[in-house]
């Protein structure tokens, strides 16, 4: 209790989601994507739809300048190391396990995602798709496999 009031009562609850802004295609050509909004809000997860999958890749590949050539993946870094905007409403104070818990649900958000995008591009860009998506799993950070934790 402070000041008369009990705390306690109502629990906070916080959501961490992987978020990307989509844009308008513009003058992209690495496989058809359908004109939408000129930006917008897409949650990468398992749960999008195949017209939600195009344009998410579409950003990751303009992002990180992934080129489904024949030597795409032969020599590219991963992208571990970039920096993420984390924009709360107002400072959070969190324990380990709270941002533990948080950041595993991004990891398994990230992990349905790149099993749902493998799948499209094994539809979509079939000449080239296990290349195309072991440079996706660098860069989202996630083993194919589709595990929530780097394998060493």
């Amino acid at each position: 209790m402070r000041n008369g009031r009990r705390y306690g009562a109502h629990r906070r609850v916080i959501a961490m989601r992987p978020v990307l802004e989509t844009r308008a295609p513009g003058d992209f050509s690495l496989w058809p994507v359908a004109e939408g909004d000129a930006s917008r809000f897409t949650a990468p997860s398992g749960n999008l739809t195949s017209a939600e999958v195009g344009p998410a890749l579409m950003l990751i590949a303009r992002c990180d300048d992934v080129d489904p050539g024949p030597g795409v993946g032969d020599d590219r870094a991963a992208a571990p190391g970039r920096p993420a905007r984390v924009l709360p409403a107002r400072p959070v104070e969190l324990t380990a396990v709270e941002l533990r818990r948080l950041l595993d649900g991004v990891g398994r958000d990230l992990a349905g995602f790149l099993a749902l995008a493998a799948g499209w591009v094994r539809l979509h860009l079939s000449d080239h798709a296990e290349p195309v998506i072991d440079v996706l799993a660098r860069v989202l950070a996630v083993p194919a496999n589709g595990g929530t934790q780097p394998t060493s």
